[in-house]
């Protein structure tokens, strides 16, 4: 019934679990076009390349991620979002786009595009794409050559091997050790679960 005073302690800013640098610049593979949309809805210069170009960059290639049970926004989106991060020289096509560092979207850009971002456009399900795999093989096809590669890649061997003796169901499975030599041949598709964006540091 009368007024009374607390000391509170004032929150004016949160702490970053994960921080990360912005590269040079962002590449993102054409053809997702609502990433493409929301990016220049929101003043993102999208620079198209002018014709096929190789370009050494930073690649995400995900690893393990979470999906929402139930719809928020008419989006199941993904959490907990893991993945790897390798250099590698990509050939890019006429009408990928650049989109540089250096100006007021930066902040912006970096929240979407970095994977891990928990708003970013992976999480919103706009890269659900990579996240199938769309190639495949052919048992009869494959067996002899999948026989080659061990032949001949002795470290590949050991680690196959060593698969075996140590994985049972690998061990009993023909399909499954066929497979996993598929996807360690030249065969494998290579933008299966890599996102279409590349930073270049």
């Amino acid at each position: 019934t009368q007024p009374k005073t607390w000391d509170m302690t004032f929150y004016n800013a949160m702490k970053p679990k994960v921080m990360r640098e912005k590269p040079d610049f962002y590449v993102l593979k054409r053809g997702f076009v609502d990433v493409e949309d929301r990016l220049k809805w929101n003043g993102v210069n999208l620079i198209e390349l002018e014709r096929d170009t190789t370009i050494e960059v930073m690649s995400y290639k995900i690893t393990n991620f979470e999906t929402n049970p139930n719809p928020y926004e008419k989006h199941y989106g993904h959490y907990n979002t893991e993945f790897v991060r390798d250099t590698v020289k990509w050939q890019f096509r006429k009408g990928d786009y650049i989109i540089k560092m250096g100006t007021d979207k930066d902040r912006f850009i970096v929240e979407l595009l970095e994977p891990d971002a928990p708003d970013s456009y992976f999480n919103w399900n706009f890269f659900d794409a990579v996240l199938q795999q769309k190639e495949w093989y052919s048992d009869y096809v494959f067996e002899d050559e999948a026989a080659e590669i061990l032949k001949t890649n002795k470290e590949l061997l050991a680690e196959f091997n060593t698969k075996k003796a140590s994985e049972e169901i690998f061990r009993n499975s023909a399909r499954s050790q066929l497979y996993w030599l598929y996807t360690k041949s030249l065969h494998f598709e290579k933008e299966y679960m890599r996102l279409p964006v590349f930073r270049k540091e």
